[in-house]
């Protein structure tokens, strides 16, 4: 997840069928525009306009991302070993 948390707040499922239709998604200043092109992309409605899974990897902001993150610290690995 970019932000950490789902993209809409929702009560009620009709809810998130009317948000996703209506495309209400507010991208914060901390945001790329690399990833928000690439999160418009994946969220077109029209299926044949939206990227596909290998599109979705070629796209700039995917190639910024290392193969393999490293989320331990140098302690936390000397416990894990």
């Amino acid at each position: 997840m970019v932000y950490g948390h789902v993209p809409f707040k929702i009560k009620e499922l009709s809810q998130l069928t009317r948000l996703m239709l209506e495309q209400t998604i507010e991208f914060k200043t901390t945001v790329s525009s690399s990833c928000i092109d690439l999160m418009k992309k994946v969220l077109t409605l029209d299926p044949k306009q939206r990227l596909k899974p290998l599109q979705i990897l070629k796209h700039p902001w995917m190639q910024d991302i290392p193969q393999f993150v490293d989320i331990f610290d140098e302690s936390e690995r000397d416990l894990i070993r």
